[in-house]
């Protein structure tokens, strides 16, 4: 087993290009986390073994940095950056995935950089047998953001660590891919602030989002611009809100 696992890091840093397809999703489901997902199908004989993918958050602001890394498939349970130092007495399934970017060896969380490095063998009774062809590779987690009412909290890009060859298949060649892909987290949350004198209003009236506009109180109903002036300067107050306004004018709640 020992050698199988030095046999995985090794390969998972040497191996040579291949032309097998494995595509990767960053999905945000608006809840401070985005999931990570892969899918081998286009070649079903070849899964992918081990994993060697950089996390680069947009921006210098530390509260963006991902706070943690979970939700990994089962079969990803050897973290070779966590053996580096001393891979023949490295315990099946022992450690974590986060990794320097740069440098063999762990890194840790808080971070706005980092690598997620990992690999499976299937067990000793039938080795690689188990290897998926599609699952959650992991979650990230932003739990230090600050909720957006404009858009995601943080972004950022998925790519491939070149230092540990990418992503490689059970026929031992690392897989072609999709990478880099963006990633985003949104924090869900009130836009509205509920310090806010008129707080208690809006929420009578259905917590509208028009309300969390940046230019709503100059004018700006739909949360776009209309056009730009002769300058090339945006418009925020164009007829759509005017319509709106219109539409809105002299009623009263029912």
């Amino acid at each position: 087993m020992k050698k199988l696992i030095l046999t995985l890091v090794v390969l998972a840093l040497t191996a040579p290009v291949s032309v097998q397809a494995i595509t990767f999703t960053a999905t945000d489901p608006c809840d401070g986390t985005c999931v990570v997902e892969f899918d081998a199908g286009l070649d079903p004989n070849v899964p992918p073994v081990a994993m060697g993918l950089t996390v680069t958050v947009d921006g210098s602001d530390p509260c963006d940095a991902i706070t943690a890394v979970d939700g990994i498939d089962s079969f990803f349970d050897i973290y070779m950056d966590y053996a580096y130092n001393d891979p023949c007495s490295y315990t099946y399934g022992a450690g974590h995935p986060i990794a320097d970017p740069c440098a063999a060896g762990v890194a840790s969380l808080p971070s706005m950089k980092f690598c997620v490095s990992m690999g499976g063998l299937g067990g000793s009774a039938k080795p690689l047998a188990s290897a998926p062809m599609s699952g959650t590779a992991f979650v990230l987690h932003a739990d230090n953001a600050v909720a957006d009412p404009c858009g995601p909290a943080v972004t950022g890009t998925i790519s491939l660590n070149a230092l540990r060859g990418g992503v490689v298949g059970s026929d031992t060649e690392p897989m072609a891919t999709n990478l880099s892909i963006p990633f985003s987290i949104t924090i869900s949350g009130e836009c509205f602030p509920s310090s806010h004198a008129d707080y208690a209003m809006w929420v009578k009236a259905g917590k509208p989002d028009c309300w969390c506009n940046a230019y709503q109180c100059k004018g700006d109903a739909n949360g776009g611009f209309g056009g730009k002036d002769k300058d090339g300067k945006r418009q925020w107050v164009t007829g759509p809100d005017l319509t709106i306004l219109s539409n809105g004018w002299q009623k009263v709640d029912t």
